[in-house]
């Protein structure tokens, strides 16, 4: 169901890594992942979530072929999704995540999702991620390796005022 829509998405290239927050690409809710109630069901903001941060993750040097160079990648260990207002069929979206904090094997992000052409908040989410060496099964970053530019955006994250 999800499997060939996220191997088959190809990343745009033009994605500003030199300010945070970070900011997919314009996302497109599929008319496929509206649920009885006609609002995007739950389910598919954190795969809205996925498509961005995919994006993200590819732009600041986390994507595809570091996996592939390294044999490394992060998973999710922990998600919270706060949902604010509804998106329909059609409606054009973008995932923003700003890098909290990192250490030597965790990767915590804060991320929104907003309407692209309102402007307006739609859903709020807070990922926790972990770093893996795909070969040793076990979570940990390589000696030689660092977060990049993840880990300077988390430097200068600040608290938000709420």
């Amino acid at each position: 169901m999800h499997d060939s829509a996220y191997k088959d998405r190809t990343p745009p290239q033009t994605i500003d890594i030199t300010t945070a927050p970070f900011k997919s690409s314009v996302l497109t809710v599929d008319a496929k992942w509206i649920d009885h109630n006609g609002h995007l069901n739950q389910s598919y903001y954190s795969w809205l979530f996925d498509l961005g941060l995919m994006e993200i993750f590819s732009a600041v040097g986390l994507g595809p072929p570091y996996i592939k160079a390294r044999n490394c990648s992060t998973m999710t260990v922990e998600s919270h999704l706060c949902f604010i207002r509804e998106v329909f069929a059609g409606d054009p979206v973008r995932v923003s995540a700003q890098f909290i904090d990192v250490d030597d094997k965790r990767l915590h992000m804060y991320c929104e999702l907003h309407h692209e052409t309102e402007g307006w908040l739609s859903c709020t989410s807070e990922w926790m991620e972990l770093h893996v060496d795909m070969a040793a099964d076990s979570g940990g970053w390589p000696a030689d390796d660092s977060w990049g530019l993840a880990g300077e955006s988390a430097e200068d994250y600040e608290e938000p005022p709420f």
